[in-house]
Order: structure tokens, then sequence, then C-alpha cells
């Protein structure tokens, strides 16, 4: 810390300091609120296939079934490697 004749220039200068560390945390507030609405955005679009995987899941151990986009019985499954894969 550098020396200061007074606590007046020792106090002015912690002043300024933490008048420009405000001023850097309010550009860094504006940029994340300027982006945040497409943030949100792709934050419904996971939270939207989390639940599509999810019931998809749930639908493979209830016993599967179901019919597929193309109207066909949903049977089509195999293992591949330590993963369970589902063909639609």
């Amino acid at each position: 810390m550098p020396d200061f004749k007074c606590l007046q220039e020792l106090y002015s200068n912690k002043n300024a300091q933490q008048e420009n560390l405000a001023k850097a945390l309010r550009k860094q507030q504006k940029k994340i609120k300027e982006n945040e609405g497409g943030n949100m955005q792709q934050r419904a679009l996971f939270a939207d296939l989390y639940r599509l995987l999810l019931c998809k899941l749930k639908s493979k151990h209830t016993g599967g079934g179901g019919l597929n986009i193309t109207g066909q019985l949903n049977s089509d499954s195999f293992e591949y490697g330590a993963a369970d894969v589902v063909i639609i």
C-alpha cells in the first residue's frame, strides 16, 4: 500500500478504487442483462428437452411399447456399449 501523508488521502484513494470497481461491475451487469433474453430461451429449450428425455426414459422402463412418430410399434432398442439406445 502506498504511503499517504494523511488519512484524507488514504480514504480518497480507497473511495476512488471503490468507485472504479462499482463502475466496472455496473458494466458487467449491463452486459448480463442484455444477453439474458437469449440465455433464458436456451434454458427453456434445455428444460423442455430434459422433460422429453425423462418421459422417453419412463416410457422405456414402464414397458416401452407405444407408437413412434411414423405410427409403427416402438420396439427398436438395443444396447450400445453402456448406453441403451432407442431408435425412433
